[in-house]
């Protein structure tokens, strides 16, 4: 497989290969693909969410903190993608200001397509419903900013493998893999949506797999 699309960090920047410029732009930047610029902490180009949404069926990449949620679904609402249409809810790793916004978004969603499901490995799953150390470290650094926590039944989630290759609800012709990245952390993982028939990926979501900068 060829990734020669769009990649993405977790700083809201859409890096297009085929260019040099960094894009902070939200809104559909590839066909059925969406970035979502989650203004975090008050602040743009700082966590990003992104949306896959095509025939009816959406995956949901990351979504901030519980304190972002009614952004991510204004966004939603605005962009004519229903809560209904969303099969997968897909983090890159199990910290609060990437992920712990499904804490809220799984109900409000779920009360639309009972079928949604978060997608992803049993070790992420286990970080996500014991979030208290994770957060009692982050409220050191970050404060009230770290939003709220929850707790997520099984039947929230769809358990894969490492490294697994999932066909997608209703998209035909689409791949959605998820490729192990630890390091940030050391159950990281890094989704692509990619198409066998042109062997290229068209989208990579890689959290804070391509590491943090830091600025003087």
């Amino acid at each position: 497989m060829s990734l020669r699309g769009h990649f993405f960090d977790c700083e809201s920047r859409v890096i297009p290969t085929s260019m040099s410029p960094i894009v902070n732009t939200p809104g559909e930047f590839l066909p059925h693909f969406y970035h979502v610029d989650l203004y975090q902490f008050g602040s743009p180009n700082v966590t990003s969410s992104y949306v896959f949404s095509n025939n009816n069926h959406s995956i949901l990449f990351d979504c901030g903190t519980t304190d972002n949620s009614r952004r991510l679904l204004q966004y939603l609402r605005k962009a004519n993608i229903s809560l209904e249409s969303i099969d997968y809810l897909v983090p890159s790793h199990p910290h609060f200001d990437h992920f712990y916004g499904v804490f809220n978004l799984y109900p409000v969603i779920a009360e639309k397509n009972p079928n949604v499901k978060v997608l992803c490995t049993r070790a992420i799953a286990d970080r996500l419903n014991d979030p208290l150390p994770h957060l009692e470290r982050a409220r050191r650094t970050y404060g009230d900013f770290v939003g709220n926590i929850g707790h997520l039944p099984e039947q929230a989630f769809e358990i894969v493998s490492p490294d697994a290759k999932i066909d997608i609800p209703g998209l035909s012709g689409y791949i959605l893999e998820l490729i192990p990245t630890p390091g940030h952390v050391p159950e990281h993982q890094s989704p692509t949506v990619w198409s066998p028939e042109r062997g290229r990926s068209d989208f990579l979501s890689c959290g804070r797999g391509c590491g943090d900068s830091l600025s003087p």
